[in-house]
């Protein structure tokens, strides 16, 4: 098995992502942002212990560039995922942000509530 690729990483940061691995949580919702960099270099150890899909799925949805990625990495990567596991899963949104809004001006919007519609 390929060795895990901690670059630039705390031994306190290593532990995190070894805890959050080992648990099963998507690394996404663990480390933000920061999930894409470990992902990118470690997507076949995450492919080979069946811990790729889930955190690789929400990384993709929720970050906004790729251009340091390049296609060939993206494709490698969706090509490691297991394609029935992958199309099984769901992305759970957190809709505790969510704003109710309504125009009071052309040039404004007012908050109306908080709760979701």
């Amino acid at each position: 098995m390929i060795e895990w690729d901690f670059t630039g990483q705390r031994a306190d940061e290593i532990e995190a992502y070894l805890r959050a691995i080992e648990g099963g949580d998507d690394l996404r919702r663990q480390f933000g942002e920061r999930s894409l960099d470990f992902i990118m270099r470690n997507y076949v150890r995450l492919a080979q212990i069946g811990q790729l899909e889930k955190s690789w799925l929400s990384t993709y949805v929720f970050t906004s560039h790729f251009q340091d990625a390049g296609f060939d990495k993206l494709k490698a990567i969706f090509d490691a995922c297991d394609r029935s596991t992958l199309q099984g899963l769901s992305i759970p949104i957190d809709t505790s942000n969510r704003q109710q809004t309504k125009l009071s001006s052309p040039r404004r919007l007012k908050i109306v509530s908080r709760r979701v519609v």
